[in-house]
């Protein structure tokens, strides 16, 4: 069955290996070899770092959606007092009175881009919430949710007189590589597979990096700065990016409504305030 070309944890250590000079003697390296129990935190903080870097920057790969639908999800409001309100965070649903196990939010979701509601049942066409920017209003509740705000890493919703089905959009992560354990399926993290397609290089000099700060390299910025450059390259080739929207003369620019991040072109569109 056909795969994704996507690379090898361990491909991606040799190219760091080979980065720091440190495959004189064997690929195996003598210094960020696999069995030095350092080696797993320089994989995954590297790891990391991309993740965070190109989710920022609206990288579709790491975009996602999920739907919250049925009467028994997000149920109407237990309070029609305007100044309770309701949330969806990792543990479940909370009503304004009564807390619930469903719906919760993904296990591999970071923040929200986006939010939509209907009214459950309906079958209707989804409505884009407001996103409040400070704050939720204080307001008559009516049958949809038509504001969200996130803080406290939970969705907030003024709440509605009826059940809603709700859609999120949002930036998506993906797990650490895992040290096998007794409790983990005897698979070496080294031969776990990346599930980005072509970060090997930009994966490699973020291994670099973190191996180098350790030291105090003096090399460290240099490091750095090529894994920010490839980074870059391997977000310009998103099909929903412009392709010169990370030239030097767009550095400086404070993000506005017309701007690539967070302008009509951009990964969440046109930002409207509550």
């Amino acid at each position: 069955m056909p795969t994704a070309p996507t690379d090898s944890v361990e491909y991606a250590i040799e190219l760091a290996r080979e980065r720091l000079n440190d495959m004189i003697e064997s690929t195996s390296g003598e210094i960020v070899t696999d069995i030095a129990p350092f080696t797993p935190f320089v994989i995954n903080g590297a790891w990391r770092r991309i993740l965070n870097v190109l989710r920022n920057l609206g990288y579709q790969a790491l975009t996602n959606s999920v739907q919250f639908s049925g009467p028994t999800e997000v149920v109407a409001a237990g309070s029609m007092d305007p100044g309770t309100f309701v949330y969806i965070n990792w543990a479940g649903y909370f009503d304004g009175i009564a807390a619930q196990a469903s719906p919760a939010l993904p296990q591999d979701m970071i923040s929200p881009f986006d939010l939509y509601s209907r009214i459950a049942g309906s079958n209707g066409r989804f409505r884009k919430m407001a996103q409040a920017m400070n704050g939720l209003p204080t307001i008559v509740k009516g049958p949809l949710n038509r504001h969200w705000e996130w803080t406290g890493e939970a969705v907030r919703m003024c709440g509605a007189t009826f059940a809603n089905d709700i859609r999120v959009r949002y930036g998506k992560t993906f797990p650490d590589f895992i040290v096998p354990s007794s409790t983990v399926p005897p698979t070496p993290y080294a031969s776990q597979q990346v599930p980005l397609v072509d970060v090997l290089s930009p994966l490699a000099w973020w291994m670099a990096r973190e191996v180098s700060t350790g030291r105090n390299d003096v090399d460290l910025e240099a490091l750095e700065k090529s894994g920010q450059e490839e980074l870059t390259q391997v977000f310009n080739r998103d099909p929903r990016q412009g392709k010169s929207i990370f030239k030097r003369s767009e550095y400086g620019k404070m993000v506005g409504p017309d701007s690539p991040i967070e302008g009509p072109a951009g990964p969440r569109g046109r930002q409207v305030a509550a």
